[in-house]
């Protein structure tokens, strides 16, 4: 069983849209990657380092049970095609993927949005090319599959939906709900159960 999540980071990308997910997988002892174009470490725009583990060239996506990719200002990596490989060869190994706000851009330009439904920060009427081989939806998060992508504000349900969408499940919200007598019946209302727990304490997404 892989054990291993990457987050991939770029220019003028916001790291704070991946934080929680890569906390509550973490919780769930994967260890957290960090790519970056040159594998130096990102100074966010809130104004903290977050230590690179690995420049892009570096990665090997196979070895990846979960892919991350923030959200932001995507042009400097739209054609990057050692980041294109890494999307495409972690697809094919059968890694979950969560983009969130302009994150899937970069998912649909590496060909993994094709015939599947997705949103994104755009907006309904965005012109962009790179969308004509999926279903938009008007909706904070979409899950289809392996795929989740959401919406900015929307940071706390993509977090939780990509963590089941790895296969796994959030141990310490489970058994607390289970020690209370409060643990829903089926899967689907588990994992909203979850997210109202996040919401709670993250604030509303």
């Amino acid at each position: 069983m892989k054990t291993k999540a990457l987050v991939v980071f770029y220019p003028d990308c916001i790291e704070f849209e991946a934080i929680l997910a890569a906390q509550v997988l973490h919780e769930e002892n994967l260890t957290i990657d960090v790519a970056t174009p040159d594998g130096v470490d990102y100074l966010g725009p809130s104004g903290i380092a977050l230590r690179a583990t690995h420049c892009y060239a570096e990665v090997h996506p196979e070895d990846y049970r979960v892919v991350i990719v923030p959200g932001g200002d995507t042009k400097s990596v739209l054609g990057n095609e050692t980041l294109m490989g890494i999307l495409q060869t972690a697809h094919a190994s059968g890694a979950a993927f969560g983009a969130i706000c302009a994150g899937p851009l970069l998912l649909a330009r590496a060909g993994l949005l094709k015939g599947r439904r997705f949103t994104h920060g755009y907006g309904p009427d965005s012109p962009l090319p790179d969308w004509k081989d999926g279903k938009y939806e008007d909706q904070p998060v979409v899950v289809d599959g392996n795929i989740v992508t959401a919406k900015p504000q929307a940071y706390i349900d993509f977090a939780i939906e990509v963590l089941y969408a790895a296969g796994l499940r959030d141990t310490w919200t489970v058994e607390s709900l289970q020690k209370a007598g409060k643990l829903p019946p089926d899967l689907p209302a588990e994992i909203e159960a979850v997210k109202a727990h996040y919401r709670a304490i993250w604030g509303s997404s």
